[in-house]
């Protein structure tokens, strides 16, 4: 716990409210509702689910609402997205700890969830094969990441954003180190085409939300040569 990034991380998200950036904007939940979606579609009949990096767990709440029988568990460095996880969406089960190092055993799980908590590691490979380990044979990975088209046209993989915080990769980078981890990659898509050409302040408004996925729609559904261009990259795989 005494790495630098994950005090800033850890500190990042300690002290303040999550939960009210998705409960105030309509077009928020609509598209965390359209990425649950892709999650529970996914998942099947596996319902003992490691929510890693979870936070709030505001995703990983709409999934449940269409799959009752789920049995979730999160793990996260910071305990205040924790407590909130328990307040604001009933969700209970939930452990403090390091994404690279899981306090579980070998098989635990059923699936394993990462909703844009990944890029907060800067070793990837590490995070995704302790999620590899702790997975039964056949188990689910879902993976829900930002993902850099910059890095992908200079062909670069991996480096840090600068803040001690964050780290970038690109989309092919990401599904190469699901591979090296011991996961089958079962598809690859991506989401949020027009966003990532916006500046982060106009991003925040519902009606640039709601045209963003109407061009998601529109382009990432229906033209193939565009589906791996969007800013989020969604990945699924198979543990082997």
């Amino acid at each position: 716990m005494s790495t630098p990034y994950k005090q800033l991380n850890r500190a990042r998200y300690e002290g303040h409210s999550e939960a009210a950036k998705y409960e105030g904007s309509r077009a928020k939940k609509l598209y965390s509702l359209r990425i649950a979606r892709w999650v529970a579609r996914r998942l099947g009949r596996e319902n003992r689910i490691l929510d890693i990096g979870g936070g709030v767990g505001h995703q990983v709440h709409l999934v449940r609402a269409m799959m009752p029988s789920l049995r979730c568990v999160a793990i996260d460095l910071a305990y205040t997205p924790l407590r909130e996880r328990r307040t604001a969406y009933g969700m209970a089960t939930n452990v403090q700890g390091d994404m690279e190092q899981l306090p579980f055993g070998d098989g635990a799980f059923d699936a394993v969830c990462f909703f844009a908590a990944l890029h907060h590691s800067p070793y990837p490979l590490k995070v995704l094969s302790e999620a590899r380990r702790i997975l039964a044979s056949g188990g689910s990975l879902l993976l829900v990441e930002p993902v850099s088209l910059a890095l992908r046209l200079t062909g670069r993989g991996f480096d840090a954003v600068g803040d001690g915080i964050n780290f970038r990769f690109s989309l092919p980078f990401l599904v190469a180190q699901v591979r090296l981890a011991g996961f089958s990659v079962r598809e690859v898509k991506t989401t949020r085409i027009l966003l990532r050409t916006l500046g982060s302040w106009p991003r925040t408004f519902d009606p640039v939300i709601r045209l963003g996925m109407a061009v998601d729609a529109l382009v990432l559904e229906r033209l193939p040569l565009f589906r791996q261009v969007g800013s989020i990259g969604l990945v699924w795989g198979r543990a082997v």
